[in-house]
């Protein structure tokens, strides 16, 4: 416990620590605050919509189409018009239509094809269950659903998980590679517990990662949803009929495998967001000690983010379908992916669950790499 102290004390003693965790914070907060400047109708319409389903519910009643009825508030009245008149296609989605535009796009490939009839089959038989459970009655934020999704979502939660990749990233390389810039490692590759710093260095970097990562996030969302008033949102379904995919192909239900509630939904998020910063940190940790100059072991880093985007943007547009599938279970494509976490993932997901396999599959990996790794950097020679 005394090495692991000495080893945080190392990290904060770079600068460029707190000062990445105090702009991660400015922009976080600079971008919630810009939403509220831009959408300052959304707001006052979501929290008043979330005040009236905190007292009524969360999901379309006659109960609560009779409370309406009696309201003579105008985003109330806004809410009883868009309640009474939901979009029709909803209720009765067109799968054959969606797996038509779909496999006409993939239709050079065959195995693909096979591989996302399998999904599409199975999303098909979720969507009805979900109606069943009348999750397609779940008011949500009515029709600025998509602006609240979008942005909670679509674009904060995924700063977050990036920031915290990065922020990952940042305190590994330096604690591990610590003795290099000082040099000082062929003092402590001269003893035992010298040899074996590796393991606390890791342990160190990676709780402090964690903890800096959960501090960035508590605070951002702490002063979002302080503002955005989520009281009477919490218990509504996910999958409700005010939450549609557009994928470029068509407008579709937001079709999950599990059923969610909102608070549950984004629960999973930041667990999953969670797993994520483990696999980075493994993976930096392996980078870092095959690779011993810092710079160019970042520069890895982030050459291997960029192939990945670029080859997942690229595979499909050389007809190569099935190693652009598999190339969406990188981690950092699944990272891309974040807003569809736990839902059906339209064309560019094939099989259910694809964040929780992609992110299991590349963990159990990383750890197999990374133990021949930490004993190879035990027992090398310092040059």
């Amino acid at each position: 416990m005394r090495i692991i102290k000495y080893e945080l004390s190392k990290i904060f003693s770079f600068p460029m620590v707190p000062i990445f965790v105090i702009l991660c914070l400015l922009v976080n907060l600079g971008t919630v605050f810009l939403q509220v400047l831009n959408e300052p109708s959304a707001l006052a319409y979501v929290n008043d919509v979330s005040n009236f389903t905190k007292e009524h519910g969360a999901y379309i009643t006659d109960e609560l189409m009779a409370a309406l009825e009696q309201s003579d508030d105008q985003n109330l009245d806004r809410l009883n018009k868009e309640l009474s008149e939901i979009e029709p296609e909803f209720l009765g989605f067109d799968f054959d239509r969606m797996e038509a535009q779909y496999f006409e796009e993939i239709s050079s490939s065959p195995a693909a094809i096979n591989l996302q009839t399998a999904k599409f089959s199975a999303a098909k038989e979720r969507y009805q269950s979900l109606l069943e459970q009348n999750a397609d009655k779940s008011i949500l934020a009515a029709e600025e659903t998509g602006c609240v999704y979008s942005f909670l979502f679509g674009k904060l939660l995924m700063f977050l998980s990036a920031e915290g990749c990065v922020v990952t990233v940042i305190v590994l390389a330096l604690v591990l590679h610590y003795e290099k810039l000082s040099r000082t490692e062929n003092y402590l590759a001269a003893t035992k517990t010298g040899r074996s710093l590796i393991f606390y260095k890791a342990a160190a970097g990676s709780v402090c990662s964690l903890v800096l990562h959960c501090v960035i996030t508590a605070i951002t969302l702490s002063v979002y949803f302080s503002i955005w008033d989520f009281s009477g949102i919490w218990d509504a379904n996910v999958s409700s009929s005010f939450n549609f995919v557009d994928d470029g192909f068509l407008e579709k239900p937001f079709i999950t495998w599990k059923s969610f509630t909102v608070s549950e939904y984004l629960a999973a998020t930041l667990c999953m967001t969670l797993v994520l910063l483990i696999i980075t940190a493994l993976f930096t940790m392996i980078i870092c000690s095959l690779i011993d100059n810092t710079y160019f072991a970042l520069a890895f880093i982030l050459l291997f983010a960029v192939f990945s985007i670029a080859g997942a943007r690229i595979l499909p547009q050389l007809g190569f379908q099935v190693p652009y599938l598999i190339s969406m279970y990188n981690p950092v494509n699944l990272w891309r992916g974040q807003p569809l976490w736990f839902s059906e993932g339209g064309i560019d997901f094939a099989g259910k669950w694809f964040e929780t396999i992609g992110a299991g599959t590349s963990l159990a990996v990383l750890i197999l790499i990374s133990i021949p790794t930490f004993r190879h950097v035990h027992r090398k020679d310092i040059k």
